[in-house]
């Protein structure tokens, strides 16, 4: 693992990551930690023993990941977070917002305004390129 690459293991719905530094090949962080994108959207530091650290550094069903599903997409959202897909322009997001029937996803863009009662489409649903916006 190196800086910046994110990856996840099949029971993860968020994805973790290396703050700095790199693993050695005997399997250690060198100037660095691990951190954990979770699923309601926020950071967390993983593995503060070694034990924990060594099993799950020990599993070879990591998988490389360069977004996330929509699935992850709608729990940040519920837990009042922003979202975008990748392919959005870079002032343009979703978030959870009240309408007159209860909840709807609210996209926003700073030149066009709120669109309320956003609908997705299948290539929404599926796409594994949602990421937290970050203003």
């Amino acid at each position: 693992m190196r800086k910046g690459e994110k990856y996840r293991l099949p029971e993860m719905l968020g994805y973790v990551f290396l703050d700095g530094g790199i693993v050695n090949a005997a399997g250690e962080i060198e100037g660095g930690s691990f951190k954990n994108l979770t699923s309601r959207g926020t950071v967390v530091d993983l593995w503060s023993d070694k034990i924990t650290a060594a099993y799950f550094m020990s599993r070879d069903d990591w998988k490389s990941v360069n977004g996330l599903s929509f699935s992850w997409a709608l729990a940040v959202m519920g837990a009042g977070k922003k979202v975008r897909r990748k392919s959005y322009p870079d002032n343009e997001y979703l978030f959870k917002g009240i309408g007159n029937n209860g909840m709807v996803i609210v996209k926003e863009n700073s030149s066009t305004g709120l669109q309320a009662g956003w609908w997705s489409t299948v290539e929404d649903i599926l796409a594994i390129d949602w990421e937290l916006f970050e203003e």
